[in-house]
């Protein structure tokens, strides 16, 4: 059997190449540590007493670690019965829109000989992603619908995305 030798090519990366990709990482990681900054804070002051948080202490080190927010919050079954709703409202809306949007997008991707109207509910559906009720015919909508206050409420006026079935 023979050996192959295989001879391994070192690319050349120019020097406005290499300028770039020291640039732009560091651009990025800069955002990054900007966008992490205001988490690592809320950490701190979240682990901190209270005093040194009223005070202006607190940086991104805790000062006098105290665990008290996180036992009021795990204690508390307003938190828990808000996250509930959170995990529903996911599982349903996701499942829902989901249904919806296959169940309307997938004849508007057939041509004119499946689907006679389909230009029709084309420009509908583009008309609809530009122009919007806005919140108060949405809330007039819920309310004599009688879903107010449900969590159908939260799921249904979001369930049907013009920019997905488009998509």
């Amino acid at each position: 059997m023979a050996k192959v030798i295989q001879k391994r090519h070192k690319i050349k990366v120019s020097l406005s190449r290499r300028i770039f990709l020291v640039c732009n990482s560091a651009f990025l990681i800069t955002f990054a540590v900007v966008c992490l900054l205001p988490f690592f804070n809320l950490l701190a002051i979240s682990l901190s007493e209270t005093k040194e948080v009223v005070a202006g202490n607190v940086g991104f080190v805790p000062i006098g670690f105290n665990t008290t927010a996180y036992e009021v919050l795990i204690t508390n079954s307003d938190f828990w019965r808000a996250f509930a709703i959170s995990i529903q409202r996911v599982l349903l809306g996701t499942l829902l829109s989901l249904v919806i949007n296959v169940l309307a997008a997938y004849p508007l991707s057939r041509g004119k000989k499946f689907f006679k109207g389909r230009q029709i509910y084309v420009v509908l559906f583009v008309t609809t992603m530009f122009f919007t009720g806005g919140m108060v015919p949405q809330f007039i909508v819920i309310k004599s619908l009688g879903i107010y206050d449900t969590i159908f409420a939260l799921i249904l006026p979001t369930a049907l995305n013009a920019w997905n079935i488009v998509l």
